[in-house]
């Protein structure tokens, strides 16, 4: 039998939501992005995919009061904080998720205002190949997030963008043409939810794998 690492309490690096909304969060990630209790954060959100964004909340801003948990009140150590988000959880959250929602791997964003974001819900990709002829199957003027992937399932490039044109300008690409066999992209509605949900996915992927996709480095 193998031996069992007892994690302590605070010390799991992943976020949850309870099913009274409760937003809890590890100690490690309340020290990345400098946080303190009784600290205002501001919270928003993107409806599809759900993903929750979390920023400190600017001077005399409403926001949620960032606590410590319960176990660490009277301790020196403080294994991490939690926001009580009820209303916001029984009109948005109850209604598109299971909840309690547990084991949510935190995204830490190192540009914009956006510090930490919480994806609740995967996109719903649509797959293509990455050729002229899958690219003319994309429906002409939709807007999203994309992944361009290759035969071994790697991910080589996330973008955003008019996918469709997006697609055509890649596929002038020799070494990505090569490279790449499929694409994967999720519809959204706006400039400011790819442009965010890009930043998501791009932060997701580096923590994952400690950096960027191939093609994004290449840019970056």
């Amino acid at each position: 039998m193998p031996v069992i690492n007892i994690i302590p309490i605070g010390d799991s690096a992943t976020c949850s939501v309870s099913a009274d909304g409760t937003v809890s969060f590890p100690k490690s990630i309340i020290e990345q992005v400098g946080w303190r209790a009784t600290r205002k954060i501001a919270v928003s959100y993107i409806p599809e995919p759900l993903v929750l964004l979390l920023r400190p909340a600017e001077l005399n801003r409403p926001g949620f009061t960032l606590s410590y948990n319960d176990h660490a009140r009277k301790g020196l150590d403080k294994p991490g904080g939690r926001l009580s988000c009820s209303k916001f959880t029984k009109e948005i959250l109850r209604p598109r998720l299971a909840l309690p929602a547990r084991g949510i791997a935190p995204i830490i964003l190192k540009n914009g205002q956006t510090q930490l974001a919480l994806m609740l819900q995967l996109p719903t990709w649509i797959t293509e190949s990455f050729s002229m002829a899958g690219c003319q199957n994309i429906p002409s003027g939709i807007k999203g997030v994309y992944q361009l992937i290759s035969s071994e399932e790697e991910i080589l490039r996330i973008g955003e963008g008019t996918i469709q044109t997006r697609i055509k300008e890649h596929l002038k690409d020799e070494r990505l043409a090569r490279m790449a066999s499929a694409i994967r992209y999720c519809v959204l509605a706006d400039k400011e939810e790819t442009s965010t949900i890009e930043k998501v996915l791009i932060a997701q992927y580096e923590a994952e794998y400690g950096e960027l996709p191939s093609f994004n480095r290449i840019r970056a």
